[in-house]
């Protein structure tokens, strides 16, 4: 298990013993310990995980990738800015099949900061840059997590 949590890339070890629950408005006791089964996985459903700045949005991702790695699963963490980074030089030279590769070898791959990604120039045209993420299909997620207007509340859903 150690090493699956290793290459994660986790900036930090968070588990849902440490959620804050006031900053998690929005988000059920019961919803979450849906997650925490990690059913999704295995019928590869993406979960979202979107709200204000500082409501915990990373740390539930992060709790639910050691979920994962806890059931054997490989999991990867990766921030959009550096998603679309390795996605958009490689493209130019034709390499993407190994980035793809990797990505396919995971369960669960988190992209965290969604909201921040750029809207245009080469990494807005995601019909082809993220074409390894639109590939791994089932039974593999990816639960980002985005901002959303300051005010709202954070919110966990499945698709």
């Amino acid at each position: 298990m150690a090493r699956l949590l290793r290459g994660t890339r986790f900036p930090d070890l968070k588990t849902m013993d440490q959620l804050d629950w006031d900053a998690l408005r929005g988000i059920e006791r019961p919803q979450l310990a849906q997650l925490t089964t990690c059913d999704y996985l295995e019928r590869g459903e993406d979960v979202v995980i979107a709200g204000p700045i500082g409501t915990g949005k990373t740390h539930l991702a992060i709790a639910l990738g050691v979920e994962a790695v806890q059931r054997r699963q490989r999991v990867a963490l990766i921030r959009a800015a550096a998603l679309i980074r390795e996605l958009v030089e490689p493209r130019d030279e034709r390499t993407l099949s190994r980035l793809h590769q990797r990505y396919l070898r995971v369960a669960l791959l988190i992209v965290d900061e969604l909201g921040s990604c750029p809207s245009t120039g080469p990494a807005a045209n995601c019909s082809s840059t993220c074409s390894p993420i639109a590939a791994r299909g089932a039974p593999r997620s990816s639960p980002p997590t985005s901002r959303s207007p300051s005010g709202s509340r954070s919110s966990a859903t499945r698709s």
